[in-house]
């Protein structure tokens, strides 16, 4: 099962973070709605080998474009679906190795990594 969540406008506007999760254990979830501008999509990812990814077999997301993508997804379909959002110009990070499974935790995490991706990083000063 596939989710979307997004936050309400506030009084001062925010261009709106588009966040992909591919994450089998948060597809099912009941997950709180993310904090600021984000609309959240949480996709499990072809489940087993009788599914297909529309990404990986037409090259396009059904859910849009995103800002980031955030992959936990292992099995017979993560190194096509790497590959092809390899292809596009979204960046995607790498959570494979989280071993949390506590959804909120999950996707606390998971949300973490993709605005630690987006923030550009400046040197330090000397």
């Amino acid at each position: 099962m596939d989710q979307t969540t997004s936050e309400g406008t506030s009084d001062v506007p925010l261009p709106l973070l588009r966040v992909l999760i591919e994450d089998p254990l948060l597809a099912d979830a009941e997950l709180p709605r993310p904090p600021g501008p984000v609309e959240l999509t949480v996709c499990s990812g072809p489940r087993g080998t009788a599914e297909t990814c529309p990404l990986v077999m037409d090259g396009n997301c059904p859910h849009g474009p995103f800002d980031v993508v955030v992959t936990a997804l292992d099995g017979p379909w993560a190194r096509s679906v790497r590959a092809a959002w390899d292809q596009t110009s979204t960046p995607v990070v790498d959570a494979r190795q989280l071993d949390e499974t506590d959804p909120d935790r999950r996707l606390a995490h998971h949300l973490g990594a993709a605005y630690q991706h987006l923030t550009p990083t400046t040197p330090s000063d000397m």
